[in-house]
């Protein structure tokens, strides 16, 4: 029996998905330009050709494999308790944002390699700085909230300092003590801990 429309289009999502998740580990260990479309299709397991039926070119992949991480953290604000108590949603934010790091280290690997660059593709540049503007916007709220003296501020250095906590725990691995230094963060801010 010949396959319908509906069959095809879950093959087509499915071999897609596949080289996302090829990519982005790929892009992860050898980074971006370390690694070719060659590359990407035979640990695919399929021929070249097959990626450029979903991708014009390995910066459009790339662009796709960003944007789906892009995506998955703009969803980290949508978790958050917006009516819990600004400590609450302070530990809601760093308990996620742990729980991303561990789940999807390659991503973080990427990003913090791109974002390190000098010059970001302004594709990436353009749909990255909206979610930076709402983690910003978030932060700055939290402190106000918090009673800080300087929130814009606060909120600066908080990310900056989840930063460092990320790039350590990726260059570390397993070995970084990730749940105690949160517990020193959350008590720096908190006071609780």
């Amino acid at each position: 029996m010949p396959r319908t429309e509906q069959q095809f289009a879950a093959i087509r999502e499915k071999s897609k998905a596949k080289f996302l998740r090829t990519a982005l580990e790929l892009f992860a260990n050898y980074g971006y330009h370390s690694t070719s479309i060659s590359q990407i299709a035979k640990s695919a397991g399929v021929a070249k050709g097959s990626l450029y039926h979903y991708f014009e070119s390995k910066e459009q992949l790339l662009e796709a494999v960003f944007m789906q991480g892009l995506n998955e953290l703009d969803g980290l604000f949508e978790e958050i308790d917006m009516e819990a108590a600004p400590e609450d949603k302070l530990t809601q934010l760093l308990d996620l944002s742990i729980s991303s790091l561990q789940k999807e280290k390659h991503f973080w690997q990427l990003y913090f390699a791109l974002i390190t660059q000098m010059k970001l593709p302004e594709v990436l540049r353009k749909r990255l700085q909206p979610v930076m503007n709402e983690m910003f916007t978030f932060f700055n709220i939290l402190f106000q909230e918090l009673g800080a003296e300087e929130p814009e501020s606060e909120a600066k250095l908080l990310a900056a300092t989840f930063d460092g906590i990320c790039l350590h725990y990726l260059m570390m691995g397993e070995e970084y003590p990730l749940e105690k230094v949160k517990e020193k963060l959350l008590g720096m801010y908190i006071g609780k801990r």
